[in-house]
């Protein structure tokens, strides 16, 4: 994906959410449509696998946390 956002002109860079965020979406305006379609399935595929699962019960009067965690 680092590649195919440089071949756009627009180097991927993750250093927090938000450069991510900002740098696919430069990347998604620089390159055309089809390019830009498989640039947003491959930064998004590994959230919409996430798995979500409680590890324990939560104690009385406090709201149910769950992790996320990017299982296969």
């Amino acid at each position: 994906m680092a590649a195919l956002c440089a071949a756009a002109g627009a180097p991927l860079d993750a250093a927090s959410g938000a450069l991510l965020a900002r740098s696919l979406a430069a990347a998604a305006d620089a390159a055309g449509p089809a390019a830009a379609s498989l640039i947003k399935s491959l930064a998004t595929r590994a959230m919409s696998e996430a798995e979500y699962f409680s590890s324990g019960a939560p104690a009385l009067g406090r709201a149910l946390q769950c992790i996320p965690y990017n299982l296969p």
